[in-house]
């Protein structure tokens, strides 16, 4: 039986656990921010790196981080995070969904 288990990551670094540290692996997924949406984890690492330059404004760092309900981790940059902050989206969505509901509304009436 071992007494401790070496990870290895695969950026090259490795990670040496213990064998108590070890019960309290779990298995985990990735998930993107949007299907993430109305859900909540004990615990989040949300990537804050130029690779998703595009993506970070001020909405989608905010439901990234109410998704943790322990602990959040944030890994990359201070810089973009405080670039971030600041970059308000709002996407105006065309679903038509007035004009269907008026639709219905004289189908069923």
């Amino acid at each position: 039986m071992h007494d401790t288990y070496t990870v290895a990551f695969d950026t090259g670094l490795t990670h040496t656990f213990s064998k108590p540290e070890m019960g309290y692996m779990v298995l985990a997924y990735s998930l993107t921010v949007h299907k993430s949406q109305g859900c909540d984890y004990p615990y989040v690492i949300m990537p804050i790196l130029e690779e998703h330059q595009f993506m970070l404004y001020k909405n989608l760092l905010y439901t990234g981080i109410t998704r943790a309900k322990v602990n959040i981790e944030l890994v990359g940059s201070v810089d973009l995070l405080k670039q971030s902050i600041t970059v308000i989206r709002s996407t105006q969505r065309n679903t038509m969904l007035a004009k269907r509901l008026e639709y219905a509304d004289e189908i069923f009436t």
